[in-house]
C-alpha cells in the first residue's frame, strides 16, 4: 500500500505539551493528528478560506496519522512507527527480553512490518535498540537523533501585585540532528493541506511559537507498507474518538490492546489564550481493534467551553478529530 507522505524537518526546537500538570517540564516526542488537524483549520482561517471550513465543519477532506520521528535526509529517511500494544512474537522466548522490549517505543519500517504481518523477530533485536528506538539502521547515532534540553523561563503575570509575582519555570524541548517528524494522509485535496503547512512552517507547531519553537521546512514523498491479507485486527495511526460506546464495544476483544489518553489543552486565538478548552478521552496510537476494514471516527468534535459566560466564549466552534488512519494486524493466538 503507498501512502502520501509529509516530511517536517523542524529549524529550531520544539515543545508538545500534553494534558498533565509538568507539561512545560516535559515533552512529547511526537504530534498527534488531532492537534495537526486543528492546526490545519486554524491556518486556513488565517489564509481567509472561511468557505472550507464551513464546508467540511472540521470533518477534512483527508486522514492523517499523528506525527512521527524519522531519521535521515530527504529521500533516504528512516521511518519510525509506534510500538504496537501487542506481544512481540519471538524465535525464541526468553523472560530477560521482555525487559528489553518495554524500553521500546519507536520501531523502523522494517521491524513494524515485521510484527503487523505476524512473522518471528530474531533474538539478534536485542542489539537494535538504540535508546526507545529499534532499528537495523547500522548508521542510525548511538544516542538517537532527538536531544531533549531543558531551560529556564520566567512567567510574568499581566498584573503585578504583592502576591503575584514573576516565578520561574522550566521548558523541556527538543532538537532535532538530521531527522524530523512526518506523517500520513490519505484522501483527497491534498492542496488545501499544503496550503496549510505553507502557513503552519513558519508559524510552528507546539508551545511558546511566538518566540521561535516548533519551525519547520516540509516535503512530500510516498511511502510503501507491506499489509497483511485477510485479517481480523487493525492499529490507528492517530487518534481515534469512537463515534459511539456501543460502536467500540464492538471493537474490542480479549486480543486488543489500547491505552487512552485525555486530549484539551488551551485555545490558541489571541482574544482567549488563557481559557482552557472542553477535554475528551481517545484511544492512544497503536492501539488494536478487531476490526479489519476502515474505522469511522468522530470527525469534528466540538471541545468549546461549556461552562462559560457569554461574553468569554470564542464565538466559533472548537474542531478536534477523532478520526485515524487504520492500517491491518494480524493476529495469532497464543
Amino acid at each position: 500500500m503507498i501512502y502520501t507522505t509529509y516530511f517536517l524537518n523542524f529549524v529550531t526546537p520544539i515543545h508538545i505539551g500534553d494534558h498533565k500538570p509538568d507539561s512545560y517540564e516535559n515533552t512529547e516526542s511526537f504530534l498527534r493528528s488531532d492537534t495537526i488537524n486543528a492546526a490545519i483549520i486554524a491556518s486556513w482561517a488565517k489564509l481567509g478560506h472561511i468557505d472550507w471550513i464551513e464546508t467540511c465543519k472540521g470533518a477534512l477532506p483527508f486522514t492523517i496519522s499523528s506525527a512521527f520521528p524519522y531519521y535521515g535526509v530527504a529521500g533516504s529517511e528512516n521511518i519510525f512507527f509506534p510500538r504496537l500494544k501487542i506481544p512481540f512474537d519471538l524465535v525464541e522466548k526468553d523472560a530477560r527480553l521482555s525487559k528489553q522490549i518495554k524500553k521500546i517505543t519507536w520501531m523502523d519500517k522494517n521491524y513494524f512490518e515485521t510484527v503487523i504481518n505476524s512473522k518471528k523477530i530474531e533474538k539478534d533485536f536485542e542489539a537494535h535498540i538504540k535508546k526507545e528506538f529499534l532499528t537495523s539502521d547500522k548508521n542510525f547515532p548511538k544516542d538517537g537523533f532527538m536531544t531533549k534540553q531543558i531551560s529556564e523561563r520566567v512567567a510574568i503575570p499581566r498584573e503585578r501585585t504583592e502576591d503575584n509575582q514573576s516565578e520561574p519555570f522550566y521548558m523541556e524541548r527538543i532538537y532535532f540532528e538530521n531527522g524530523g517528524l512526518y506523517f500520513l494522509a490519505i484522501g483527497d485535496e491534498f492542496e488545501k493541506l499544503e496550503a496549510a503547512l505553507n502557513v503552519l512552517k513558519y508559524e510552528g507547531f507546539g508551545t511558546d511559537r511566538n518566540i521561535g519553537n516548533g519551525f519547520f521546512e516540509w516535503h512530500r514523498s510516498n511511502i510503501s507498507i507491506d499489509l497483511p491479507k485477510d485479517v481480523k485486527y487493525s492499529t490507528n495511526l492517530g487518534m481515534y474518538c469512537p463515534e459511539s460506546k456501543e460502536k467500540v464495544e464492538t471493537e474490542i476483544d480479549d486480543y486488543s490492546g489500547y491505552n487512552l489518553v485525555k486530549r484539551g489543552g488551551w485555545i490558541t486565538s489571541s482574544s482567549h489564550q488563557s481559557i482552557e478548552k472542553d477535554s475528551i478521552y481517545m484511544f492512544g496510537e497503536g492501539s488494536i481493534f478487531k476490526k479489519s476494514e476502515a474505522i469511522d471516527g468522530q470527525k469534528n468534535i466540538d471541545l468549546s467551553p461549556k461552562n462559560l459566560p457569554t461574553s468569554m466564549k470564542p464565538g466559533h466552534p472548537i474542531y478536534r478529530s477523532g478520526c485515524s488512519i487504520f492500517i491491518p494486524v494480524k493476529i495469532t493466538s497464543p
